[in-house]
């Protein structure tokens, strides 16, 4: 695999354009690796409140699993408040099995959270 941080480094602002662009809802996706490159894949956010919750629909999750070799985590972002993973994102990341990477866009900040913490 190249360089982790450089490869994390291209993810993250992957990650705060799709935020910036969209800053008044959640947005959300995917953080994939296939032949041992780094890939942002957005996803469209379902929830009926945007603006503090996202969700995905279970296609979604199929298609990602199918464009890589493997979901190195769901990201989602926070247009208002920290990054901490919120009790819904905690409980939806232990469900999903899979880490949270969540940007937060009023503290331009970056926190993962583990689904097995």
């Amino acid at each position: 695999m190249e360089d982790f941080l450089e490869l994390m480094d291209t993810v993250y602002k992957e990650i705060k354009k799709i935020a910036e662009d969209n800053h008044l809802e959640e947005v959300c996706g995917f953080v994939l690796e296939k032949d041992g490159k780094l890939f942002v894949q957005e996803a469209y956010n379902e929830a009926e409140n945007k603006e503090e919750l996202f969700q995905i629909n279970p296609i979604q999750y199929l298609k990602a699993f199918k464009a890589s070799d493997e979901i190195i985590a769901v990201f989602h972002s926070h247009p208002q408040g920290a990054a901490d993973p919120s009790s819904f994102d905690i409980e939806m990341a232990k469900h999903c099995c899979l880490d949270f990477l969540i940007y937060s866009l009023e503290f331009d900040e970056f926190k993962l959270h583990k689904y097995n913490d």
